[in-house]
């Protein structure tokens, strides 16, 4: 899923990537009013490939060279619940899409 996600956005198919994210994660893209796809192409999101994955139970930590990625896995599948993540200390980060 994060993958899909990475190249839909590097390739501007902001629909795609919007698919790919959590309701909680879409909502926080829409709170100003816009569309998920108009705020969404205006966020910078670094576009490195995945690197290592890490899943506890229903939840998963995707890295890549510059970024963390958050999922849950929903009854319909995994959803990006956070992009853009880095960590300001050990537990707590801050995302441009969503959050932890």
């Amino acid at each position: 899923m994060t993958q899909r996600f990475l190249d839909a956005f590097g390739a501007g198919d902001t629909a795609a990537a919007c698919g790919a994210l959590a309701p909680r994660a879409r909502d926080s893209l829409t709170r100003g009013g816009g569309t998920c796809e108009s705020t969404l192409s205006s966020v910078k999101l670094p576009r490195d490939p995945v690197g290592s994955v890490a899943v506890w139970s229903d939840e998963a930590q995707v890295k890549t060279a510059g970024d963390t990625v958050f999922l849950h896995e929903f009854s319909t599948g995994w959803r990006i619940t956070g992009v853009g993540c880095r960590p300001e200390n050990e537990q707590v980060y801050s995302c441009e899409v969503g959050g932890p």
